[in-house]
């Protein structure tokens, strides 16, 4: 997306914005340059236009960039929280997994401990038979 007041991101032309229209329509021009839902020459049309709206017309520009900025925010937020729980999930899975693991080590170093003391006993055992 180009930028307002002559800087240009592509090589396209720059969005000009003029100091009077700025001065005047500051906060719907920030929208439409911000709008994901316009090309360049659609933000050139209406940054061009608004001099020549009427104030009714203004407003409901104004509540259509409004709506489509807080529908893209709802939607943003939505992803992040999905992302979120994706992650929280996938976190869970790995302490999951990890308990796993310890769990299968202490059984195995159990067995181990168990077999030691058996042959310990058997040989105590032994010595006792033996004496």
């Amino acid at each position: 997306m180009n930028v307002s007041d002559g800087a240009s991101s592509s090589g396209s032309q720059p969005i000009i914005v003029p100091a009077d229209v700025r001065a005047n329509f500051g906060e719907i021009v920030d929208m439409i340059l911000a709008s994901e839902s316009m090309n360049d020459d659609e933000r050139r049309y209406w940054i061009d236009i608004l001099p020549a709206m009427s104030p009714e017309q203004i407003a409901k520009l104004s509540d259509i960039l409004v709506r489509e900025r807080d529908q893209l925010a709802a939607i943003d937020a939505k992803y992040s929280k999905d992302m979120s729980t994706l992650a929280d999930a996938k976190a869970v899975q790995q302490i999951g997994e990890e308990r796993k693991q310890r769990s299968e080590e202490r059984a195995q170093t159990e067995a181990q401990a168990k077999a030691t003391e058996e042959r310990a006993a058997e040989g105590l055992l032994d010595q006792m038979q033996n004496l």
